[in-house]
């Protein structure tokens, strides 16, 4: 049972960027720690990683592959490439967000996670040719087969940020206790920074495997 107030209250927010061939990956990161000081201990309380997924369509009208790359300059997501763009025009865009809340529960000489919540937000932006069926059926079909390798493609992208949401998830979940809460929040920013390291160099192992894919691959 908790027997005090709020003892303190912190927030801190985290952006970083990835980019890589035709795919951005965006990380926010929202802290939030609610500090309680408790006379008795319990098992920390833990919910499943919430996951929330969309899919976003910039749309255009073209009637040949020129017009197709014309519609896709101009309608594709607007991102800042400088220091992770490999190519000039992005095609296929994720973005992601990832958000943990805690609460700590305080004892004499002793801080542990009482309970804590992580949720990851995923959205893949894709493009969507609107006349596609005014076009001849050969056009129709390699445009089809191209936008499935992006789509595939982005789909990894929203697999790698769910599996490091799923894994901060589970670190957190399994500290232990601690003598101050200082030290337990320092654990948990170190958790933090591992996972997203990771996921960076999850995503650039993927995106240098897929350049050389696709130097063989038949392009649209």
């Amino acid at each position: 049972m908790d027997t005090s107030s709020l003892y303190s209250l912190l927030s801190k927010y985290i952006y970083c960027q990835i980019y890589r061939t035709s795919s951005q990956c965006f990380f926010a990161i929202f802290l939030s720690v609610l500090v309680f000081s408790s006379l008795v201990c319990s098992t920390s309380i833990r919910a499943e990683t919430e996951v929330s997924l969309s899919s976003k369509y910039y749309q255009f009208n073209a009637h040949d592959k020129k017009s197709i790359w014309k519609g896709i300059i101009s309608h594709s997501p607007k991102v800042s490439l400088k220091d992770y763009a490999q190519h000039k025009v992005v095609v296929g865009l994720t973005e992601w967000s990832l958000r943990y809340h805690y609460t700590f529960r305080v004892g004499l000489y002793r801080c542990e996670i009482k309970k804590h919540s992580v949720d990851v937000r995923v959205a893949i932006h894709l493009p969507y040719w609107e006349n596609k069926w005014e076009a001849p059926e050969v056009l129709q079909k390699s445009w089809d087969q191209y936008v499935r390798m992006v789509s595939d493609h982005e789909d990894v992208h929203k697999e790698y940020a769910i599996r490091t949401a799923k894994r901060l998830d589970k670190d957190i979940s399994e500290l232990e206790v601690f003598k101050g809460c200082g030290e337990l929040k320092k654990a948990i920013e170190a958790i933090s920074q591992r996972h997203m390291q990771q996921n960076r160099a999850d995503n650039s192992w993927f995106d240098a495997k897929e350049k050389i894919y696709q130097k063989n691959a038949i392009w649209f």
